[in-house]
């Protein structure tokens, strides 16, 4: 069983990309922080990444503290990640969006596209034997 974190700034495409994976490979699971709520959110998504039997995606926007996970950071142009938040929110925050970034936890891999994200996804679940690199 394998952890996976995936981190990237909201709208830079983290659902999309996870949720097209996993329909490509259903034995693994998935957990997106943003289903948690509450006062305890990061204790409960924490708890149930660990307790899952099967490898898992963990999505979130910062990381939470988890010895034996991989990280891997969505990293996409600015340009198209404020595009993409003006659209979805209605209004750009950079603050915010700066506030974030500056607290992510370290990634062991930074990806710029869905594509790169799945080719790490496959090298590092085994899901495709022949992937011996990957666009970074």
């Amino acid at each position: 069983m394998k952890i996976i974190q995936i981190i990237g700034l909201p709208c830079s495409g983290k659902s999309t990309a996870i949720k097209s994976y996993i329909k490509q490979n259903k034995k693994i699971n998935y957990i997106d922080i943003a289903s948690y709520s509450g006062p305890n959110k990061f204790n409960l998504y924490k708890k149930n990444i660990l307790k899952s039997s099967n490898s898992i995606i963990a999505e979130s926007a910062n990381g939470i503290a988890i010895n034996s996970s991989y990280v891997i950071k969505l990293d996409i142009a600015r340009q198209v990640l404020y595009q993409r938040t003006i659209q979805r929110d209605g209004k750009l925050d950079e603050s915010f969006i700066s506030l974030l970034e500056s607290n992510m936890i370290a990634s062991q891999y930074t990806v710029h596209n869905e594509k790169a994200l799945h080719a790490i996804l496959n090298a590092l679940l085994g899901a495709d034997k022949k992937c011996n690199s990957f666009v970074i």
